[in-house]
């Protein structure tokens, strides 16, 4: 999958105007092939705030 494609259609849904009564919008994305987690901290999104779940310490 190619990296800049998934950032631009990212910041496009951010973007998108919020239909009415809506305050926010909030993409859920797992990466179960941990295809892009090598590439997270190059990922800038416009609008968007990235929330990351901790890691659970053993």
């Amino acid at each position: 999958m190619d990296t800049d494609k998934v950032i631009q259609d990212l910041n496009r849904r951010f973007a998108a105007p919020l239909p009415e009564f809506y305050q926010r919008r909030i993409i859920f994305w797992y990466d179960e092939d941990k295809e892009f987690e090598d590439k997270l901290d190059d990922v800038v999104l416009e609008n968007a705030i990235e929330v990351l779940p901790k890691q659970a310490s053993m």
